[in-house]
């Protein structure tokens, strides 16, 4: 009997606990509905282009189920029409402090900051409260603080508020550039701005923060490469090599560099080391045929393009690529039924019809010429080479008297 009556005793409490469990659960869900739908009503306020959060909100945020919460998130994104892919954006729900003080009790304001202090004081950045967002930070004492200013104040100055992202930047610099990942972000930041020699300091001291870390070596070289220091680049790309041994990408930009740095014989090397690991790929025999056309062996330079086309025959940029090569060498005709043949499979290739312009120009078509490049322009308006070759032509027309 009194058995029965403790296992009653035990099931009875086991009940309430379940009960009293999902009333606070359901409590806290329409709880966070409600702040959720509060700091929505307030972001929608700020001009923060580029934003998803309204749709992630209403689908899963912890408003749907909730009625006017759903219906108000809603209407707001449908209204915003903004979409994006800016993930620190949609963390700001928890971002208390962007909500004015006389919109919430105190305690559900202590609630929400403690829920994450750091998009908290992103919060207060937007609402240009910087101070208030550095006191915020360093109360968290978290050593990879300005590591996360740094990555997000890169994300703001991509998207849309390149100002608190400066101020992001000088917060972050309080707490100190010690890690590489810091300088990595910091050198995100300043290539995004056209800073380049901030860039290259930021992304050289990354790389020699952890030496072991291939990325950071990686970025510095591309970076340099991208920047036309060749030469510059191969440092940092060989330490890339010398940690990844294997790795047919980074082999190939150090193929390329050792090229644009005139190295030839160390970029044939490299050109054919990539082969070897990834014999499928195109770019590295256009990249031997490259360095056969810079050496003046023409025949040699054909030779390795047409191996490359025939390595990608979907591929068009592949197919145009050969065909610029083609016409270097006066084989019009061929380079012709190239360019013609892309464009049936995609009639939208800016690089055929400039090329259909070199042809036109070689045959002394100048109104032809004048036609492909306008095309030209259309579909790719900053074609600067384009534009040269356009005013050329015409100068050639008006000399010819024509219109």
């Amino acid at each position: 009997m009194q058995s029965h009556l403790s296992k009653a005793i035990v099931l009875t409490c086991l009940f309430l606990f379940v009960v009293l469990s999902v009333t606070l659960l359901n409590s806290a869900v329409a709880a966070q509905a409600r702040y959720n739908l509060v700091l929505v009503r307030q972001l929608s306020t700020l001009n923060v282009p580029d934003s998803n959060i309204w749709f992630s909100l209403a689908q899963g945020s912890g408003c749907c189920g909730h009625g006017d919460e759903d219906d108000e998130l809603a209407r707001i994104a449908r209204d915003r029409r903004r979409f994006g892919t800016v993930s620190w954006l949609l963390a700001l729900r928890a971002g208390c402090a962007a909500i004015p003080d006389e919109q919430l009790s105190p305690n559900t304001y202590s609630e929400l900051r403690l829920v994450d202090l750091f998009h908290a004081g992103i919060c207060l950045s937007l609402l240009d409260r910087h101070v208030e967002a550095t006191q915020m930070w360093r109360a968290m004492r978290q050593p990879d603080l300005a590591e996360r200013i740094l990555y997000t104040s890169q994300r703001l100055a991509e998207r849309c508020c390149p100002e608190v992202a400066r101020h992001l930047v000088e917060s972050a610099s309080q707490f100190g550039y010690e890690s590489a990942e810091a300088y990595f972000q910091l050198g995100h930041y300043h290539r995004y701005r056209g800073e380049a020699d901030l860039a290259i300091r930021a992304y050289t001291q990354a790389a020699l923060r952890a030496a072991h870390e291939p990325r950071y070596s990686y970025a510095a070289g591309m970076y340099l490469y991208q920047l036309g220091r060749s030469g510059d680049a191969i440092y940092w790309l060989e330490r890339v090599v010398q940690l990844q041994p294997r790795n047919p990408e980074v082999m190939l930009l150090l193929a390329h560099a050792y090229r644009e740095a005139g190295m030839l014989d160390k970029a044939t090397e490299w050109y054919r080391a990539t082969i070897a690991l990834d014999s499928i790929r195109s770019e590295p025999v256009f990249g031997l045929a490259s360095v056969e056309w810079k050496r003046g062996k023409w025949q040699e330079a054909i030779h390795y393009a047409r191996a490359a086309a025939a390595l990608s025959p979907d591929d068009q940029n592949a197919q145009l690529e050969l065909a610029s090569y083609l016409i270097r060498v006066g084989e019009l005709d061929e380079a012709e039924r190239l360019c013609w043949s892309a464009l049936a499979k995609q009639s939208n290739l800016p690089t055929a019809y400039f090329l259909l312009g070199l042809i036109a120009e070689a045959r002394g078509r100048w109104a032809e010429a004048e036609s492909f490049y306008e095309q030209v322009l259309r579909l790719d308006p900053h074609r600067t080479t384009a534009k040269e070759r356009l005013m050329g032509v015409r100068e050639i027309l008006q000399n010819q008297g024509q219109p």
